[in-house]
């Protein structure tokens, strides 16, 4: 039988079994099913390692259009997945994928070998690992980058340490500071010295312990010393730690929420949300929920400044409660630069937009369908 003779009798049985429809090619030659998978898929040629296949999950985990990609390399595409080892008899390795904004997220990487045609092919299933906690150290110190950026711009006091060592000796070692730190550790403070150089043996103990404790899932701590110095501790996984010194009674730490909020970030922040709700009282994380986005959430337009940087052209849209707030233009004109939707929830008059911004604005107090219509005019 040839070719055309079998692609007529599938059709055929489709017609007549409605099910076998998901099976047939559409009219763009690729399998429905396949392009819809929520998983991140691709198939290439195992002599050039040239994409045959790619769906549409993972075009978006590596930033790219579908029609841009087939034919070329990862490589050739500005993207890539880096291996972290070899790939076992499973085909399962863990790896950090780099999309075309150069954002790194690490994955657990499938594959398969198989005949395509005659010719090699490689299958390649992608799964965001942060989503099932494997996300290694890297990603941990990645997820206090942000975090130790927000210090600095507002210029609040910080030590960032990595626990080293083991059993009794262990120790923590300054990777960075930033601010001005209190009088008792100004001019002692390097990157490379210990903190049992700048504490006393006992407090120096008290903090490694603290850290270690938090490793298992404690996000901040205020700790008191004994000397009446004041910091909050907060954990970045992998034995690494930050400690915040407030400026004083008048300046509070900054909210720890930019951190808590941004640590499992992904590359699948093409369905993510960023709700700017001052006070961090809001009932809109949840509607958002409901309406299939994952919500980040910060206090500030600052805040949210710092994460649009950071990570460019990854929100779908912007969710602001609050009125025509400090840094307003600011934001709008960023918004605009990366091709971000934004709604507002007012009841006021409507804000000066820049010409070309997708903007809609709901009434307050916010409804579930009065942010879904104002959604679908900004996505």
């Amino acid at each position: 039988m040839n070719e055309k003779a079998k692609d007529l009798l599938e059709r055929l049985r489709a017609l007549d079994d409605p099910a076998l429809v998901a099976f047939t090619p559409d009219h763009e030659g690729m399998n429905l099913l396949l392009r819809h998978v929520p998983a991140a898929l691709l198939v290439r040629d195992v002599r050039n390692w040239r994409v045959l296949f790619m769906n549409d999950q993972a075009a978006d985990m590596f930033g790219v259009s579908v029609k841009d990609v087939l034919g070329k390399t990862l490589a050739e595409s500005g993207a890539g997945i880096i291996p972290e080892g070899n790939t076992g008899l499973s085909g399962i390795v863990r790896g950090t994928l780099r999309d075309t904004d150069g954002a790194r997220v690490k994955v657990l990487v499938f594959t398969r070998r198989v005949s395509l045609r005659g010719s090699g092919a490689e299958i390649v299933m992608i799964l965001d690992a942060t989503a099932f906690g494997d996300d290694g150290s890297d990603s941990d110190k990645a997820g206090l980058t942000v975090f130790r950026r927000a210090l600095a711009e507002g210029g609040t006091a910080y030590i960032y340490t990595e626990i080293a060592g083991g059993s009794i000796e262990r120790d923590m070692i300054v990777l960075e500071t930033g601010g001005v730190l209190p009088a008792d550790l100004q001019d002692k403070v390097e990157p490379g010295c210990s903190i049992s150089e700048l504490f006393p043996p006992m407090e120096a103990a008290r903090l490694v312990e603290t850290t270690l404790a938090m490793d298992d899932g404690a996000d901040a701590r205020d700790i008191t010393l004994k000397s009446g110095m004041a910091l909050r501790l907060f954990s970045g996984g992998a034995h690494r730690a930050l400690m915040v010194f407030p400026g004083g009674r008048e300046q509070e730490p900054p909210s720890d929420r930019v951190q808590a909020k941004t640590g499992n970030l992904s590359a699948t922040i093409r369905r993510t949300a960023l709700n700017i709700a001052p006070g961090g009282d809001s009932t809109a994380d949840g509607m958002l929920t409901m309406l299939g986005f994952t919500s980040v959430s910060v206090d500030s337009v600052d805040s949210a400044m710092i994460l649009l940087e950071e990570t460019p052209e990854r929100f779908l849209f912007v969710l602001l409660e609050q009125e025509n707030p400090p840094g307003f233009g600011s934001l709008a004109a960023q918004l605009l630069k990366t091709g971000t939707g934004l709604v507002t929830v007012s009841s006021g008059p409507a804000p000066d937009i820049p010409e070309g911004l997708r903007f809609a604005q709901v009434p307050a107090p916010l409804g579930i369908n009065s942010l879904a219509s104002a959604v679908s005019q900004v996505c």
